[in-house]
């Protein structure tokens, strides 16, 4: 069965799958972990325990969500945030935090 999304319609081309131009693989999506110049994260396995921000519904969130890959580590918790803004807004304020010895509004990140 192919089942096929477009535009958040789902439908299904049963018995219609040779009346469409199939490609092979045209794209390779990378992902990448930016951190502080400052961080001690050299590796993604680094990150196995520590607490993560992702933006919502993106592949990172999926791969730190599901980890079907055995390379993906176990992190303590994932936040998945909305817009992508608020990231870096949610960086700051950790590093603000941190520098002011107080304890994030979040728990231990």
């Amino acid at each position: 069965m192919v089942i096929l999304t477009v535009s958040g319609d789902v439908f299904s081309i049963d018995g219609r799958e040779n009346e469409y131009n199939w490609t092979e693989p045209y794209m390779i999506s990378r992902q990448v972990v930016a951190v502080n110049r400052s961080s001690d994260i050299y590796r993604l396995s680094d990150l196995e325990g520590k607490t993560i921000a992702v933006q919502s519904t993106t592949k990172p969130e999926s791969i730190f969500l599901e980890r079907t890959d055995s390379r993906i580590p176990l992190v303590r918790e994932v936040y998945s945030l909305e817009d992508r803004e608020l990231l870096y807004t949610l960086s700051a304020r950790v590093m603000w935090m941190r520098s002011r010895r107080t304890k994030p509004l979040f728990g231990s990140i």
